[in-house]
């Protein structure tokens, strides 16, 4: 099977999630050797993953995950393209984003919390009503879920309405020095 992830949130300044996204890279990788990683990325986030990439299984974009306007455009007009081009069966968003137009793929996002819904008041306004009509239709568009605590699964059942059957809670683990 053919999986792309969006790795634009590893990044030399390691964030969670970018973490998050390399060590879930490494382990997939090891775990699951049979199947191919498509990689969407700047070359930034490639070069730091050159050896997770396979030859021709890449896509290098100019707009990083925080360009708002024209990175989420991006994503959800023109990444949908690129994925059937490159014959993904799977897309997965591991910082909650997948392409809201998404015909001729799978998709699975990872929602890390729901901070938009549940404290607004900690995010600038924009971000939050911008993240909560976001959240919204990814949830409703992607097959499955991924939840990374039993709370946020809660959570997304709660505020959202989802379908606990749709939600996987796969808790992240810490890196393997430690």
């Amino acid at each position: 099977m053919r999986v792309a992830i969006d790795v634009r949130t590893v990044t030399e300044a390691r964030s969670g999630v970018g973490n998050y996204v390399l060590n879930l890279l490494a382990g997939l990788r090891r775990v699951a050797p049979e199947h191919e990683f498509f990689l969407v990325g700047q070359e930034r986030n490639l070069r730091i993953l050159a050896q997770h990439l396979q030859a021709g299984l890449s896509h290098q974009t100019a707009l990083s995950h925080e360009s708002h306007p024209w990175g989420d455009l991006w994503e959800h007009l023109w990444l949908p393209r690129v994925l059937r081009r490159g014959q993904v069966q799977v897309a997965h968003g591991p910082a909650t984003l997948i392409p809201l137009s998404r015909e001729g793929f799978a998709a699975v996002a990872t929602i890390h919390d729901l901070v938009a819904f549940l404290h607004p008041q900690t995010i600038p306004t924009k971000y939050a009503v911008y993240m909560q009509w976001l959240i919204k239709r990814v949830v409703k568009r992607a097959q499955r879920i991924i939840s990374v605590s039993q709370c946020t699964k809660d959570d997304l059942v709660r505020v959202l309405g989802l379908d606990p059957e749709r939600i996987a809670v796969i808790h992240e683990a810490a890196q393997p020095g430690f």
